[in-house]
């Protein structure tokens, strides 16, 4: 095959490439809140969102309240779905808090001392703290006590 039909080639399949890699092109997922499987409506609550070690692995702690609500996996694994928004990083660093006002859509009934589960329809004023420089703040002490 000539040279200059192989550069050809291979210069359609670059850009074929890019483009389909684009997030432009790419398919969006869609927002939680659409998700048929909801046993309520969505409600917004300020919280701190964390790694955890277990199932659910991430989770959000009801800011004033002992109240965990667990991003949901397993049997509520995304379906064309997103369980985290985009201003979310969708790979939780486990060194961090993340303190924000969560709008989240539940998939578990509310039942006291039952983690109940969740999915992350948005978040505003979210703030990323290292869990060291954290634990050193005086006003999280008081708040839980110590």
């Amino acid at each position: 095959m000539p040279r200059h039909i192989t550069r050809r080639i291979l210069a359609s399949a670059v850009a074929s490439a890019i483009a389909l890699l684009s997030p432009s092109f790419a398919m969006a997922a869609e927002s939680c809140a659409q998700d048929t499987r909801l046993s309520g409506p969505c409600f917004t609550v300020r919280g701190r969102l964390s790694a955890y070690n277990g199932t659910p692995g991430m989770r959000i702690w009801v800011v004033g309240t002992s109240r965990i609500l667990g991003i949901g996996e397993g049997r509520f694994a995304p379906d064309g779905y997103d369980f985290l928004p985009p201003n979310m990083p969708q790979s939780i660093d486990t060194e961090a808090f993340y303190f924000g006002n969560y709008t989240v859509c539940p998939f578990t009934k509310d039942t006291p001392g039952v983690m109940r589960l969740v999915c992350v329809q948005a978040v505003t004023g979210l703030r990323v703290d290292n869990q060291q420089s954290a634990a050193s703040n005086k006003s999280l002490e008081r708040a839980s006590g110590e």
